[in-house]
């Protein structure tokens, strides 16, 4: 099979910010580390309030904006508890992730100083006794992001959110964190899928009453999407006059290996996506390219591919909605350029663009891009988010980019 890019994996610029939780130091002092039955105790009343707990920090020892996140996990029999938080854990460095033990209780815990718009998605990996650490038996990278991904859940937070393997995931999210419209009213969707001349998979989403001129929405990665709920979230926006009357398809990835095939930058998918699957999935219908707003939607590899649609093919795709785009590739940048050089955007071309600010390897890159874009003369809405690649901030922030660019257009 042909090989593809990998993203560069440089180690975190700066170490998560961990620190002390006063709260369980002061249990500490007040029991003793080695009164166990009298820390498990207030240990389990102390969780059973929900966790992570949150603590606002002494005034002299950090900012106004700042609190401090505890996390705390039980497991009797654990050897080591090693917590993977999206892109606040350096994989290149788990040791920093690695939770202490509270006293000789069944606790383990840790603490990070954390401004109060954070939010990410968060699992517990477990060191049975006797046992080799998952984390520490993966011989390759691949191995070792399953073994990070198919950690357990929090059982004190109901806060939860799929990754992009499909295992379910806790969210922690402060009390300044972005507001997620819709997010309450996900439903998962059992999808009928229908397949074009190629094979590929998609499923259509009608929106109210479709006219000729209305918005069309190509959603990369459909199939993750569609398990998140996002059918329902479009729908209740819809409902509350929140987005306009449009067109969505859900495009399936085909699969991971597929995904990065076509999606790394140098296949032909936005011929594939303009030729293909619009010609074949607007059969039948009102819809005529030309007349609308064709809008595609991607994250990470996904999000670079929104981008490459509009700037190779313009003449089908008149804006793109990238979260967390896939930038350190290069082929972004060669084709912004080229674009400008052939005049082929104009002022109805419009990019929206947003990444996490925990993404130390993609967050340079967007400004970067954004920057040269502008210089260019191309419409960019750009946004930062005090997050990382992480579907629980991406789920929250897409119906309100939809907005922007289907309802609003660029302020």
């Amino acid at each position: 099979m042909k090989s593809h890019p990998t993203p560069p994996k440089i180690p975190r610029p700066l170490p998560a910010p961990r620190v002390s939780s006063p709260l369980l130091g002061a249990l500490l002092d007040r029991l003793g580390p080695a009164d166990t039955a009298s820390l498990n105790h207030e240990l389990e009343a102390l969780t059973a309030q929900g966790t992570p707990l949150v603590e606002t920090p002494p005034a002299e020892a950090t900012a106004a904006d700042e609190q401090i996140v505890t996390f705390l996990y039980k497991h009797p029999s654990a050897q080591r508890v090693l917590i993977f938080i999206n892109r606040l854990t350096d994989e290149r460095n788990l040791a920093d992730s690695l939770m202490e033990p509270v006293g000789q209780s069944s606790y383990f815990a840790i603490s990070f100083r954390m401004k109060k718009d954070w939010r990410a998605s968060y699992c517990f990996i477990v060191q049975e006794l006797d046992r080799a650490a998952p984390w520490e038996a993966a011989f390759n990278q691949w191995q070792l992001r399953q073994a990070l991904d198919e950690g357990v859940t929090d059982p004190h937070n109901p806060l939860r959110c799929l990754n992009s393997r499909g295992r379910e995931l806790s969210v922690v999210q402060l009390e300044q964190a972005p507001l997620q419209p819709y997010l309450s009213d996900s439903q998962p969707h059992e999808s009928a899928w229908l397949r074009t001349s190629g094979g590929r998979q998609y499923f259509i989403c009608r929106l109210g009453q479709l006219e000729p001129g209305s918005p069309i929405v190509c959603l990369l990665d459909g199939e993750q999407w569609l398990s998140m709920g996002l059918k329902g979230m479009l729908m209740a926006a819809h409902q509350d006059k929140y987005l306009p009357s449009c067109l969505f398809i859900f495009v399936h990835s085909g699969g991971r290996e597929q995904r990065w095939q076509e999606q790394a930058g140098d296949f032909p998918f936005a011929d594939f996506l303009a030729d293909e699957l619009l010609v074949e999935a607007l059969e039948g219908t009102a819809q005529k390219l030309g007349e609308q707003e064709v809008v595609v939607v991607g994250q990470s590899l996904g999000g670079l591919s929104a981008l490459l649609a509009v700037l190779k093919r313009p003449d089908v795709f008149t804006a793109a909605c990238a979260q967390s785009a896939s930038l350190w590739q290069e082929i972004a940048f060669s084709q912004l350029e080229d674009a400008s050089q052939d005049q082929a955007l104009s002022p109805r071309h419009r990019l929206f663009l947003e990444v996490g600010e925990q993404e130390w390897v993609l967050l340079p890159a967007h400004e970067r891009f954004v920057t040269r874009a502008r210089e260019l003369g191309v419409m960019v809405d750009y946004q930062t988010y005090n997050g990382g690649h992480d579907y629980a901030c991406w789920r929250g922030s897409l119906i309100p980019a939809l907005r922007r660019l289907l309802h609003e257009g660029l302020k």
